[in-house]
């Protein structure tokens, strides 16, 4: 022995390493798969990455069709990534004054915001609009999720607990590009589709305060 434990503690006279702090109680993911707000929470983030991926795909046509020029179009969606980025940053300190819970259920608010802007406000005021509330909510709703479940369920089954949320949000998601290109076939327009992902959106921020007025299971 050197006079250290693990991680660099030193070992006090007594021959005792310096206490440390007890371990963040946790769940087992057993557990969190049999409680409401696994189910809670999975809903709100698969509704959420449906009306984001929904979305992102049909963009560059979506926008075309609406007579914007390809050098605009190009622009609004270049933006969307860079705003993502401010998201993140910004979302970090946020979390020091507002509890997660609330981030996440605006992060949806604001993501029903911009898919109503993109129906209803025309022209390029309209589209930075968009841009600028669907890129923060991309950007927040990435910490929003890892956030919420670290939070919700402790770390030491984070892997195992998101994973099972990543794989429900994945295998539903996988539907939505499909589903707004087949309304864009059936109505000739994408407007039906937008709506549907904004009524989508709606439901992610329900369900997230639904989630959010549960018992904490630790």
């Amino acid at each position: 022995r050197l006079g250290f434990e693990p991680d660099g503690l030193r070992v006090q006279d007594s021959g005792q390493a310096t206490p440390t702090a007890a371990p963040e109680a946790s769940v087992s993911s057993r557990t969190a798969l049999r409680s409401q707000m696994f189910w809670w929470l999975a809903a709100a983030f698969t509704l959420d990455s449906i009306a984001n991926l929904g979305v992102i795909p049909h963009l560059v046509p979506l926008l075309t069709e609406r007579g914007f020029q390809p050098a605009t179009v190009a622009a609004v969606a270049g933006s969307i990534g860079l705003i993502q980025v401010l998201g993140r940053l910004a979302f970090a300190p946020a979390t020091r004054r507002v509890p997660i819970g609330v981030l996440a259920i605006w992060t949806y608010v604001l993501r029903a915001l911009a898919l109503l802007v993109l129906l209803f406000v025309k022209g390029t005021p309209g589209l930075m609009l968009f841009a600028l509330f669907f890129g923060i909510a991309n950007g927040a709703s990435t910490l929003a999720r890892a956030g919420l479940v670290a939070q919700t369920f402790g770390p030491a089954h984070f892997g195992a607990i998101n994973g099972s949320i990543s794989t429900i949000v994945a295998l539903m998601t996988t539907v939505a590009p499909l589903l707004v290109g087949f309304l864009r076939v059936r109505t000739g327009a994408y407007d039906t589709a937008i709506w549907l992902l904004t009524a989508l959106a709606c439901l992610a921020t329900m369900a997230a305060m639904r989630a959010r007025r549960l018992p904490e299971l630790k």
